[in-house]
């Protein structure tokens, strides 16, 4: 018989579980609270359950026990999902809270650590003998092995509490916004601690996860499919909370130099972009994407599509910004044209790496392979981003001109686009500059 049997009421197993710890059996009170949480009768939701819920993560936090963390909260889900979707929502913050504070707190421990032996000034004298063995047996230093010892068995923690979280709430509409806000924070974790695995980990998650639910599309949600259980449909808040999520994330992959991942996840906002035809997006939200990726396009060096980001950043912003100023719109065109002017050469679009040949025939290889391959690249990221279809620097220019982004830039800006592209002559422009 259980220990949980033992008790008619929930308030006298948590009574006997902080009995246990006080005798410091901390795995007994987990054990005896897991009970209460995983009873398969058929219970109505009470506050004296949060209660419950919320020791149960302060031991398990204490514990680092991640298994029991997500058995936990997947057990705590099915008794208040229906009834009281607010109280999940108190239990899973505290548990992120919690697991954040622990991380942080021994980031602080490991760093003190290394600076404590920064301060020995004879290290020979100073050393342990156990120090000793492990600089002649390992190439690492004080950091790493403190690193190794106090930060990293919280990192994986953390880790682990994000992708539970993540997987519980993967079809919760009541529960959407907690989503989001999880994979916020996942994304600063993986950018703060540089964790490229675990983001391009997180990143399939949240693809994962995108694609079940589009599989859905706008109809009526399957009842029998229990991996939408608890999802509601698409709304238009739903789209929007998605496509500010991958907005993040498009920022952390620019952090982290992660330029694939990066691209994939533009085709996943073009992906969500795309699931009600009927209603696009708001030219706000919009505006926000193509910002970021000016960004972006910057950072990879591709100026092509930078120019590009630039010039739809500007026509959205002159259409919908009523509150935008005549100095805000010729700046704005400024960068436009000064990105334009950027933009290589149409001669140097050749490609790469095609070996094996020599004279003409590496001539026609280079333009009948790499050239096309570069050109399909870029229509299909012009149609994913919204660009011109067929995209190149003589089509954007030919675009400023018809848009006389000329007349609003900067009269310096525009003169330098007279020098460079109308009356270009190199012994002059060296004599001027």
């Amino acid at each position: 018989m259980s220990n949980y049997n033992q008790f008619t009421k929930p308030e006298n197993a948590l009574k006997r579980a902080n009995e246990y710890e006080a005798i410091g059996n901390k795995a007994g009170a987990l054990n005896l609270l897991h009970e209460v949480l995983s009873q398969r009768k058929v219970r109505t939701w009470a506050k004296s359950y949060e209660t419950i819920m919320i020791r149960y993560i302060d031991l398990c936090v204490e514990l680092k026990d991640h298994h029991r963390t997500k058995d936990g909260l997947h057990q705590y889900r099915n008794l208040s999902q229906a009834q009281a979707p607010g109280s999940l929502e108190v239990a899973i913050t505290h548990l992120m809270d919690s697991a954040e504070a622990k991380l942080t707190a021994a980031a602080s421990s490991a760093a003190a650590a290394v600076e404590e032996a920064e301060r020995v000034t004879d290290l020979e004298q100073g050393a342990s003998p156990e120090a000793l063995m492990m600089s002649t047996m390992t190439e690492e230093g004080d950091r790493q092995r403190n690193e190794r010892k106090l930060l990293v068995p919280w990192l994986v923690f953390v880790w682990e509490t994000y992708r539970s979280v993540l997987d519980i709430l993967r079809s919760s509409s009541k529960l959407e916004v907690v989503y989001h806000a999880t994979a916020n924070r996942a994304f600063e974790f993986c950018d703060k601690f540089k964790r490229k695995v675990e983001f391009r980990r997180l990143c399939e998650m949240l693809r994962s996860h995108l694609g079940s639910l589009a599989k859905a599309g706008l109809g009526p949600v399957p009842v029998n499919d229990k991996r939408l259980r608890g999802w509601d449909g698409w709304t238009d808040d739903s789209i929007e909370l998605h496509l500010q999520t991958r907005f993040k994330q498009l920022e952390v992959t620019t952090k982290l130099e992660l330029w694939t991942e990066g691209f994939r996840t533009v085709e996943d906002i073009h992906a969500i972009m795309h699931i009600n035809p009927k209603k696009p997006p708001k030219s706000r939200v919009m505006a926000n994407y193509y910002e970021k990726l000016i960004k972006i396009f910057w950072v990879s060096e591709n100026h092509l599509f930078h120019a590009y980001a630039w010039f739809k950043y500007f026509t959205l912003s002159e259409a919908y910004n009523t509150k935008m100023t005549a100095e805000e719109r010729t700046s704005m065109a400024s960068n436009v044209l000064l990105a334009a002017l950027a933009i290589p050469g149409e001669a140097s679009s050749g490609a790469e790496g095609v070996e094996g040949l020599s004279g003409k025939d590496a001539a026609m290889a280079i333009d009948e392979v790499a050239v096309s391959a570069a050109l399909l690249k870029n229509q299909h990221m012009a149609a994913l981003l919204g660009f011109h279809s067929n995209p190149s620097r003589a089509a954007l220019m030919a675009d400023l001109h018809h848009r006389k982004i000329l007349d609003v830039a900067k009269p310096e800006v525009a003169r330098l686009y007279h020098t460079l592209e109308v009356d270009f002559s190199p012994l002059e422009l060296v004599q001027v500059a």
